[in-house]
């Protein structure tokens, strides 16, 4: 036996259902149409005619490059972020490699970085590399917690520092 309230909703359905149907009766038997969109598809397509005489001839615009052509192969350059940047051959280093002279008991190694193609040390907060020189010094050789360097006639080795507790 079904409820009152279930006999009510199935009534209220029935009913906007009817509505629904009715609308769509109207306007798909009853409504007439202007006739502008009548048989749209069934009409067949025009000739449409080109004059050429109403073209002016412009100069061809020089356009800026503002994306890559689709027929330009794109030049990605990836390196090893590791590794120190390459210079272009014919240009010159922008900061001299030496610094001015400084008593050993300054130099002070932060840290080593080692990989790549060349090795770095972190000396009195400055990046160097095999070869260079820091005051009277020239770096020899760079390993993971030291470095060698070397003046006229004496070695001396920079090890990292632990951190003060």
């Amino acid at each position: 036996m079904m409820s009152k309230k279930s006999e009510k909703v199935k009534i209220y359905l029935v009913i906007g259902l009817v509505i629904v149907a009715a609308i769509v009766a109207y306007f798909r038997f009853v409504h007439k149409k202007d006739g502008s969109d009548e048989n749209i598809a069934a009409s067949p397509p025009q000739a449409v005619k080109f004059d050429a005489s109403q073209i002016q001839k412009t100069k061809p615009k020089t356009s800026q490059k503002t994306g890559f052509p689709a027929d330009e192969f794109v030049n990605m350059n990836i390196r090893d972020i590791f590794s120190p940047a390459q210079l272009p051959p014919e240009s010159k280093p922008p900061i001299p490699a030496e610094i001015s002279p400084v008593s050993i008991g300054t130099l002070e190694l932060k840290g080593t970085i080692i990989g790549g193609d060349d090795s770095m040390a972190v000396i009195n907060d400055r990046f160097m590399r095999n070869g260079e020189n820091i005051g009277e010094y020239q770096i020899v050789k760079i390993n993971s917690n030291e470095v060698v360097l070397k003046s006229n006639n004496q070695e001396k080795v920079l090890q990292v520092m632990a951190p003060a507790d």
